[in-house]
């Protein structure tokens, strides 16, 4: 048990009241009690005899766990490895060559990095696609992060063996640690993946009633490919296959035409908006504002640390606004709480996760605490989020609960070791770069 006093200000959600001076209780991993710290509510707690850890909320914001809904984890292998390229030059010439003198080893050592990233940064979920998902998922149950996993299908390298290997996968994780680890099946896009090995992963997904994740439009040259083969762009060819009669997030989805975000509208299907890695790799800016207009799901995702180069989701909320204030002419664009409900409370909508992404009695207890007098970001403090959203850095993070456990104290992870995982991180590249 954790009671949180003292709060400077809460941010429950997006279309929540802020709390000054504000209280937190955390009991059997939910959140039991919020409010402020004049109410009875909070005088009558403080008198039970209860043997609760207290901790200091002085000059601390505190938000929702940051929902990451699309990210490759084990490629924080290859951060820095190819940059200034286009998508299919950078793939096929540098990260898909890569990653095959990738061990399994190498990206169970990746994912670590990736996930002790994340946590420094807030990151209480993510929602990953790659390779060796058993040693992945290991990572998550140890470190004590949420994630959904999914392996990367690329019909080509994986084949029937990939779908049987990813319908093990699923049945022996989903709702696995207490129901922090869950499963999707994730096709890598369907120009990598047939319409028979597209329909094969949307059996397991029926089978199971997990989410299909994949790349979608993320290149014009994408596009034309697929109209050029399949004489439809990506979302037509898809929904014509019943694709979206799953729940779908669908990353990317940069190059769109109106007939296809009104088809996402009515299938209710996600959106893992990361722009910028789509900036980097000079993909296009996704029209996010004509989503949100239409009712589309939109939340934010990193990609992996290849193309972006940081899993840090306040540096993609920020870019994110700052694209679509200058794509739309209109600085009113994705405004400070659009930005908050995309990492949070619309992030845990799109991975089914329930009570999650507010901080809210009978919640999860998924918070983070921002330490605001230690970075000149927050100061002068018109408006904290304000100063969260489009100037601070995520240094700035001082505690991070998941599932009512305090995995982040102080700034510091406590179940990563966090210099062994740089030694091994600087050993293995120096591998890979020697090859």
């Amino acid at each position: 048990m954790f009671l949180i006093d003292n709060i400077d200000e809460i941010y429950r959600g997006s279309d929540e009241k802020k709390i000054e001076d504000g209280y937190i209780f955390i009991e059997d991993q939910k959140i039991s009690e919020v409010g402020k710290t004049g109410d009875k509510a909070y005088r009558e707690l403080k008198k039970e005899d209860k043997n609760y850890i207290l901790i200091s909320g002085e000059n601390m914001l505190a938000i929702p766990g940051l929902i990451n809904t699309h990210t490759h984890a084990g490629m924080n292998m290859l951060r820095g490895y190819a940059d200034d390229m286009s998508l299919m030059d950078w793939l096929k010439n540098k990260i898909w060559p890569a990653e095959s003198q990738l061990t399994p080893e190498d990206i169970r050592i990746g994912s670590r990095f990736a996930i002790l990233e994340m946590l420094k940064n807030g990151i209480t979920g993510f929602n990953d696609m790659y390779f060796a998902m058993d040693l992945v998922a290991d990572e998550v149950k140890k470190s004590g992060i949420r994630a959904q996993l999914g392996y990367g299908l690329i019909e080509e390298n994986d084949g029937q063996e990939g779908l049987e290997k990813s319908d093990d996968f699923i049945y022996r994780n989903h709702n696995a640690a207490n129901g922090r680890l869950t499963c999707n099946i994730a096709p890598h896009s369907p120009y990598t993946c047939s319409s028979e090995y597209l329909k094969g992963t949307m059996e397991i997904a029926d089978k199971y009633d997990i989410n299909i994740h994949t790349h979608v439009a993320e290149t014009e040259g994408e596009v034309q490919n697929l109209i050029d083969s399949e004489g439809r762009p990506p979302v037509e060819y898809l929904h014509s296959l019943g694709f979206f009669e799953q729940n779908v997030i669908a990353v990317h989805s940069v190059h769109l035409s109106d007939d296809e975000i009104e088809i996402f509208a009515e299938k209710d299907v996600s959106i893992s908006h990361n722009p910028t890695s789509n900036a980097k790799l000079a993909s296009g800016i996704a029209p996010v504002k004509k989503m949100l207009a239409e009712g589309i799901n939109v939340t934010l995702g990193t990609d992996g640390a290849a193309s972006n180069n940081r899993l840090d989701l306040i540096s993609e909320a920020r870019m994110a606004s700052y694209l679509q204030k200058l794509e739309t002419s209109n600085a009113a664009t994705l405004n400070t709480r659009d930005l908050l409900a995309m990492m949070t409370e619309n992030a845990a909508e799109a991975l089914n996760w329930i009570l999650l992404g507010k901080i809210k009695s009978g919640f999860r207890a998924d918070i983070v605490l921002i330490d605001k007098k230690s970075s000149p970001e927050f100061y002068p403090d018109y408006d904290s989020l304000s100063n969260l959203l489009y100037a601070s850095k995520l240094e700035s993070v001082d505690h991070v609960f998941i599932d009512g456990e305090m995995i982040v104290k102080n700034g510091e992870v406590k179940t990563i070791d966090e210099k062994e995982v740089y030694r091994e991180i600087h050993r293995r590249s120096e591998k890979l770069k020697n090859d």
